[in-house]
């Protein structure tokens, strides 16, 4: 099986520092075209030292999209900016030419799964749709069923949403996925029965992007990872960091298990910013947990035995480290596969 990675993203803070860098040098307003685009706002710089070097940042006062002037000056830039496309020549053959050649793709599929019975569970997105929605096919040439449609939690919700990552149990009788409000990528893990659509537990709040879920080979429960439950009250230096990996168990009571992460075994000395994704590898008594520190590619992997992981009294193995230069495993047929950069620019493959 491939073990899915966790994606890296830029920060929001990027956007503010670009358009700092751009708008910074005008004064006046600017006219293009005939329309007037209002000035940028009056700088307001704060100051941040990293390990001894002071980094300005001008207009961080523009991540505070709640503050009424920055929706203000917000909202006047894009009415300049589609002013100003509007008087674009050919903007309409282009905006045509671009719905035809959209509407020509029937659908686009974002992740596929194949079930051990033959069944097809996928995120689809057909050309008339806003968002992708849940669906499962009983076989290859079947047709669709929609499990979830994010329109419609949307009419509920009174919000977009949309479904940030999904993953069948093995025997591809219940689905994981998680669902969030206005592209935050934070928000809920739910399971339902792949057939009935039906709800199978009360949904897992703080969860962010997929969850990295991983199911048990039998389907009675999964690993996933969340942020700390208090996270939004955070500083924002540290709503991402120390998050841990826990286990559901469906028929479970009571708070579900942290199973691995920073600060539960002082022994691996695990960074606060180490994510990562642990999972059971079918036919075997191991758990297998990876930890990629912050941004960095290169991968870390350690393992337990399952009966231990899940009584909450494991004892972590490191297999190798970062000094593997280790981008990517797998594992089929009782081997473990690892993509590797260490002494090899274009990478290497491992057995």
């Amino acid at each position: 099986m491939h073990i899915p990675l966790p994606p890296i993203r830029c920060r929001r803070r990027c956007a503010a520092i670009l358009l700092g860098a751009f708008a910074a040098p005008a004064v006046f307003a600017a006219s293009f075209l005939g329309v007037d685009v209002p000035a940028p706002l009056p700088a307001r710089n704060e100051v941040d030292t990293y390990w001894g070097t002071q980094v300005d940042d001008p207009y961080r006062f523009l991540e505070d999209t709640k503050d009424p002037k920055v929706q203000a000056w917000m909202k006047a830039q894009a009415d300049a900016a589609e002013a100003v496309l509007a008087k674009l020549p050919a903007r309409a053959a282009l905006r045509a030419r671009l719905a035809e050649i959209e509407a020509s793709v029937p659908a686009t599929i974002r992740t596929v799964y194949r079930t051990r019975a033959g069944a097809y569970i996928a995120l689809r997105r057909n050309a008339d749709d806003n968002q992708f929605k849940l669906v499962r096919r009983a076989s290859a040439d079947g047709e669709d069923v929609t499990l979830v449609d994010p329109d419609a939690l949307a009419k509920t919700a009174g919000s977009a949403q949309s479904i940030d990552g999904m993953a069948p149990s093995r025997d591809g009788k219940l689905v994981a996925y998680s669902v969030s409000g206005g592209g935050s990528e934070i928000g809920s893990l739910h399971v339902i029965d792949a057939l009935t659509g039906k709800e199978q537990m009360a949904p897992i709040a703080n969860v962010r992007g997929s969850g990295a879920v991983a199911w048990l080979d039998d389907g009675s429960g999964f690993f996933y990872s969340r942020l700390n439950d208090n996270w939004a009250s955070l500083p924002r230096a540290d709503r991402f960091v120390d998050i841990k990996r826990y286990f559901h168990k469906l028929a479970g009571t009571g708070p579900d298990p942290a199973v691995f992460g920073p600060g539960l075994d002082p022994a691996l000395s695990l960074p606060r910013s180490a994510g990562g994704v642990v999972f059971a590898i079918p036919g075997t008594q191991l758990v297998y947990a990876t930890v990629h520190d912050g941004v960095k590619r290169e991968l870390s992997l350690y393992s337990a035995n399952v009966t231990d992981v899940l009584a909450g009294k494991a004892t972590w193995r490191r297999l190798f480290g970062e000094e593997a230069r280790i981008t990517d495993i797998a594992v089929a047929g009782g081997w473990l596969y690892a993509k590797s950069a260490l002494d090899a620019p274009r990478y290497k493959l491992l057995r």
